[in-house]
């Protein structure tokens, strides 16, 4: 551990950003450079970002020693040649995973993916991020002109340093999002079987039967009104049956991870998984309403849509917890961002696509509330956008629904439906037993 990032630990605890034992929780890997140190304090809530910035801007730009106060990697902001920073408006992230992450503020299209990744080297993988940070970080490390310490010539340095903080404690934040546990090997082997066309209906009966709880919660579910079959079923391979293979992995999944994130002292996760539910229900019945016979996607969209919010709870749970989970969708997004630098719609799509759920989970996860973003299962985000809202006018008084709705208009022309038929799948789920 070198001594002076032990005094730059030590500053920042007489400087009141900190409390000393703080530093007790880092270990010596995480004192390699000041900004590592602070990026690791700040992702796991030891340190404020705002009041971090706020200090920075008042320190010398070096230390006694000469290194940086604050700055990011010069390696990985060289993994990238300025000139395509700025012609794709992108920033690394980390490459620590095998892969490139770059922080983008729209998706890239396949040319401009392809000439990245033929220029790193490396595959790469995007994080949706705010267009102002991401702006300040661009142009604070690629333009020519930019001073040699690193100062920009254009904004406040407190702002600089808060754009950059954010980006450097998102790195930490998807390690954490890694490291999460998979699926059960129950959930794991039908989803195997998907990809294998020897296996029978019966075969994926047995591997449910074997997980008693999984295959408890199959049962429930599959009689729940949601999938709106006429006779109880009372048997897993009953169930397999009229589900199909897809149809009960996308239910056993579902399932599994209900039960896989509680560790959070600051989540209400029955108050969640009651609104998850109530949207898995509406999802469900909007696709039956559109005449789909199989609503087991619909509800399993429904019901994982907001599975970010559980990931940033695990990983940022003191962060997460100053967040109110009451805001409406714009106002919910840009207080993470402004937070964690990470939304749950991104956190959520890291750890499916990590868990390798099916494109058409991934879209809802990651798009439902910008429809406009999805390039593919429109309907499906649509429907999971119009369920999100619904469950915010059971909350809000009557005459307010109709205004809410309108946050959904794109959605609600896409889908065909009109207000009063959204508002009546609502009352229909709201008025069903256990609701």
């Amino acid at each position: 551990m070198a001594n002076h990032h032990v005094e730059w630990g030590e500053l920042l605890v007489n400087q009141g950003l900190i409390a000393a034992e703080a530093l007790k929780d880092i270990s010596p890997g995480d004192y390699r450079s000041h900004a590592a140190l602070l990026e690791e304090l700040i992702a796991f809530g030891h340190a404020d970002i705002r009041r971090a910035a706020q200090l920075l801007a008042t320190l010398p730009e070096a230390d006694v020693h000469g290194e940086a106060t604050y700055d990011l990697s010069e390696t990985l902001v060289n993994r990238v040649p300025a000139g395509l920073a700025l012609k794709h408006h992108v920033f690394p992230i980390d490459d620590e995973r095998g892969q490139l992450i770059l922080a983008v503020d729209y998706l890239l299209d396949n040319a401009g993916l392809a000439e990245l990744e033929e220029a790193t080297g490396s595959r790469i993988q995007c994080v949706l991020w705010n267009s102002d940070d991401l702006y300040m970080a661009i142009h604070r490390y690629y333009r020519e002109e930019r001073q040699s310490a690193g100062r920009p010539l254009f904004t406040e340095p407190k702002d600089v340093y808060l754009a950059t903080l954010r980006l450097g404690s998102i790195a930490p934040l998807i390690r954490e999002i890694d490291e999460l546990p998979s699926l059960p090997e129950t959930v794991l082997r039908v989803q195997a079987a998907l990809h294998n066309d020897e296996i029978s209906v019966a075969d994926i009966a047995a591997i449910v039967r074997r997980d008693p709880p999984i295959a408890a919660k199959l049962l429930k579910t599959v009689n729940s009104a949601a999938f709106g079959f006429r006779q109880r079923v009372d048997s897993v391979d009953h169930a397999v049956a009229l589900l199909g293979i897809r149809g009960t992995w996308l239910v056993t999944a579902s399932s599994a991870i209900i039960e896989h994130f509680e560790s959070s002292p600051y989540f209400d996760y029955p108050l969640f998984w009651g609104y998850a539910h109530f949207c898995a229900e509406t999802s469900s019945r909007i696709a039956q309403k559109r005449g789909e016979r199989d609503g087991s996607l619909a509800y399993t969209a429904g019901l994982l849509h907001d599975i970010g919010r559980l990931v940033l709870a695990e990983v940022a749970p003191s962060r997460y917890s100053r967040i109110a989970s009451a805001l409406p969708s714009t106002g919910l997004l840009e207080a993470e961002s402004s937070e964690l630098g990470l939304t749950h719609t991104e956190a959520g799509y890291l750890l499916a696509s990590q868990w390798n759920l099916p494109d058409d989970l991934l879209a809802p996860i990651r798009y439902h509330h910008h429809l406009s973003h999805a390039r593919e299962y429109r309907e499906l985000v649509a429907t999971v956008q119009v369920s999100n809202v619904l469950y915010l006018a059971a909350e809000a008084d009557p005459a307010q629904a109709p205004l809410l709705l309108e946050e959904c208009a794109e959605a609600l022309s896409l889908l065909g439906l009109s207000d009063e038929d959204a508002l009546t799948i609502g009352r229909d789920v709201l008025a069903q037993p256990g609701s």
